[in-house]
C-alpha cells in the first residue's frame, strides 16, 4: 500500500458572521498520495480555500500566524482549534529518533489494520490554538506523546501556498520558496553569509554627504532638549546598521532593474507557481488557491500540463476554471460538497466515467443544479428558456446556479445524471419520450436516485409534441416564421399546403425527415415559439411543452 503524503481526517473549520455560523469545513476526509496532482472543485463557500489554508497553516514555517476569537467555533475559546496533518516521505533529518521519538504509521494504514512497515514512518503534525491565540505545533509520536516541532523543521517539509499575495516568494527570506530552491545549491557558502558580506560592504561604502542637510537642521537639537533635563551631545544622523539588518527580505529577484513584486498579479503568480513546480521535483508540497487568477487560458492549460507530470511531492490546487477541468484527468479531480444546511462537508473523487461529460460540459461542474438535455434540440430549447427568463423575470439560469448540458443523444443523459447525482449535484433530465425501449429501466434508475424527469407525452419527441400541442391556425404563421431567419426553410410552407387538411398526421413527418430541429439553432427557434415570443401568433391555452418548461423553471428557481 502506498503512503499518503497528506491526509485529512475529520477536519473542521467554522467562523462566525454576526449571529450566523458558517461551516467552511465540517468533517472533511480525504488523502493525497505521493507524486499526486490534485484539483479541488466546488461552488464558492464549499470549503476549497479552507482545505488549502489548513494544510498551509499546519505545515507553515511561520511562527506568527494571526488568530482571533472569530476563528473559534461559536467564538467559544474554551474549545481549541486543532488541525492534524499526516505527512510521509520525509527528509531524513526529520526521521531521527532523538528528534521526535518513534513515529506513527499513516492514518490510512492504521485504519486499515495493515501491518506497519517501519521504513514508512509518518510525521503526524498537530497545530493547536487555545484561548491565548498562540499557535503551537507538535508531532504526535507512536506513544501518543506530543513533541514540539520548530519552524526550521516545518520548513524542511516545504509546503507553500500560492494565494492572492505572493510578493514574499521572490525574496530570500527563510520562508520563501526561492530560499529553499537555492540554499542547497550554493557551494562553499550560504545565503546568510552572502547577506553578511553585503552588509559589511555597505558599512564601508555609504556616503555621509546626503546626511549633511539633516545634521544642519538638527544641530541645535541638544540645546532645545536641555529644558527636559536631557544632555545630548554630538547628535548625528547615521545609518542604523543593526546586526544582520540586511536580511533575506532585502534581497529579491528583479527584472530589467525592477523588483518582481511590481509585476502584474498574473505574472507574479505564474513566477511563483514556476518556483513551486521546481520545488515539487524535490518532494515539496505546492498549494495553489484559484490557479486561474490573472492567467490567460493558454497559460492555464500549459501550467496544468506541467503539473500533471508531477512525480514527487504533491500539487494541490483549487479552481473555478473549466480549462483546468478539461486538461486534468478524472482521477485527479475532487469535489468539495457542503450540505444544504451547512452541517457536513465531503470531498468526493470524480469517477473516470465522467470523462466525456467533463470534457464536453466542464462549466456544469461549477453549478449547483444541472439539467441533462438529451440532445441538441433540448439544449437549444433550454437556451431559449434562459433568454426568456432574463427578458421577463430578470433572472438567468446561471444566476440561479443552474447549468444545462448536451448529453449527445441516446440514453447517456440518464448515465450523466446518475454520475452527477453521485457527486451531490441536484440533477434533472429533459428528454423526448418517443423511444419506449429501455424507457422503464431508465425511469426506474432515475426514480431510485430521486432524479426529476421532464418528458414529452408517451411516444412523442419534441417536434411531434409541438404539433400535438398547437392547433391548425397556429401552423401557418409558424411556417411563415420558419421560412424566414434564422432557419430559412421556405419549402415547409409548400409541404403544409399539400397536407393542410391532415397536417396532424402527415406534415410533422416531413419536418422530422429533414431534421430541421436536430441542432441547437433549431431547438432555440422551437423554444421561442413554445414560450410565445411572437406575440402576433395565437397561443393555445394548454401545451405539454409549455408546461414542461414551466416545471423546469420552477425546479430551477426552487433553492
Amino acid at each position: 500500500m502506498e503512503d499518503n503524503f497528506i491526509e485529512f481526517k475529520d477536519v473542521y473549520k467554522r467562523y462566525q458572521m454576526g449571529e450566523v455560523t458558517i461551516a467552511a469545513a465540517n468533517g472533511v476526509n480525504f488523502h493525497v498520495k505521493p507524486g499526486e496532482f490534485v484539483v479541488i472543485v466546488g461552488p464558492s463557500g464549499a470549503g476549497k480555500s479552507t482545505i488549502l489554508t489548513a494544510i498551509n497553516y499546519a505545515l507553515s514555517p511561520a511562527w506568527n500566524l494571526s488568530f482571533s476569537d472569530l476563528d473559534f467555533y461559536n467564538q467559544d475559546i474554551c474549545n481549541p482549534i486543532e488541525i492534524n496533518v499526516s505527512v510521509s516521505e520525509l527528509p531524513s533529518s526529520l526521521l531521527k529518533d532523538h528528534k521526535f521519538g518513534l513515529l506513527s504509521p499513516s492514518l490510512s494504514e492504521e485504519d486499515s489494520g495493515e501491518k506497519f512497515d517501519p521504513g514508512k514512518m509518518t510525521l503526524n503534525i498537530r497545530l493547536r490554538v487555545d484561548d491565548s491565540l498562540e499557535p503551537k505545533w507538535t508531532v504526535i509520536n507512536n506513544f501518543g506523546t506530543e513533541v514540539p516541532i520548530s519552524a526550521t523543521d516545518r520548513a524542511k517539509i516545504g509546503a507553500t501556498l500560492v494565494a492572492d499575495y505572493c510578493d514574499n516568494h521572490f525574496s530570500y527570506s527563510k520562508q520563501s520558496p526561492l530560499y529553499r530552491l537555492t540554499k542547497n545549491s550554493l557551494e562553499g557558502t550560504s545565503i546568510e553569509e552572502i547577506q553578511t558580506h553585503l552588509l559589511r560592504d555597505l558599512k564601508s561604502k555609504y556616503s555621509k554627504s546626503e546626511l549633511a542637510e539633516l545634521e544642519k537642521i538638527l544641530e541645535d537639537l541638544p540645546e532645545r532638549f536641555k529644558p527636559y533635563g536631557l544632555l545630548l551631545d554630538e547628535i548625528k544622523t547615521l545609518f542604523d546598521f543593526r546586526e544582520n539588518t540586511l536580511n533575506g527580505s532585502s534581497l529579491s529577484l528583479h527584472s530589467h532593474g525592477l523588483p518582481l513584486r511590481l509585476q502584474g498579479k498574473g505574472t507574479k503568480r505564474l513566477i511563483s507557481m514556476g518556483l513551486q513546480q521546481e520545488l515539487s521535483k524535490n518532494g515539496n508540497i505546492v498549494l495553489i488557491d484559484e490557479v486561474e487568477q490573472g492567467l490567460e487560458p493558454d497559460r492555464i492549460v500549459n501550467l496544468i500540463k506541467l503539473y500533471k507530470r508531477t512525480q514527487k511531492g504533491q500539487v494541490i490546487l483549487s479552481t473555478h476554471s473549466s480549462y483546468v477541468l478539461v486538461e486534468a484527468e478524472a482521477n485527479q479531480l475532487y469535489k468539495v460538497v457542503k450540505s444544504s444546511d451547512g452541517t457536513t462537508h465531503q470531498v468526493l473523487p470524480v469517477s473516470s466515467e465522467m470523462t466525456a461529460c467533463r470534457r464536453t460540459n466542464p462549466h456544469a461542474f461549477f453549478a449547483k443544479k444541472i439539467i441533462c438535455c438529451e440532445g441538441k434540440t433540448e439544449f437549444g430549447v433550454m437556451r431559449s428558456l434562459d433568454e426568456w427568463l432574463l427578458e421577463n423575470k430578470n433572472l438567468s439560469l446561471a444566476s440561479l446556479g443552474v447549468s444545462y448540458i448536451d448529453c449527445g443523444g441516446g440514453s447517456k443523459m440518464y448515465d450523466f445524471a446518475r454520475l452527477l447525482k453521485e457527486l451531490k449535484y441536484e440533477t434533472c433530465v429533459f428528454a423526448d419520450n418517443d423511444s419506449l425501449k429501455d424507457l422503464h429501466e431508465h425511469q426506474k434508475k432515475a426514480d431510485d436516485l430521486n432524479i426529476r424527469l421532464f418528458l414529452c407525452s408517451v411516444g412523442k419527441c419534441i417536434e411531434t409534441q409541438f404539433f400535438e400541442d398547437f392547433d391548425k391556425e397556429y401552423i401557418e404563421p409558424f411556417l411563415l416564421l420558419l421560412s424566414d431567419e434564422p432557419l430559412n426553410r421556405p419549402e415547409f410552407l409548400e409541404d403544409y399546403k399539400k397536407h393542410k387538411d391532415d397536417f396532424k398526421t402527415k406534415f410533422p413527418m416531413s419536418i422530422l425527415t429533414k431534421k430541421i430541429f436536430k441542432n441547437i439553432p433549431g431547438g432555440e427557434f422551437l423554444g421561442k415559439l413554445i414560450l410565445n415570443q411572437y406575440g402576433s401568433v395565437p397561443y393555445p391555452e394548454f401545451s405539454v411543452l409549455r408546461n414542461l418548461l414551466t416545471e423546469i423553471e420552477n425546479w430551477s428557481t426552487n433553492a
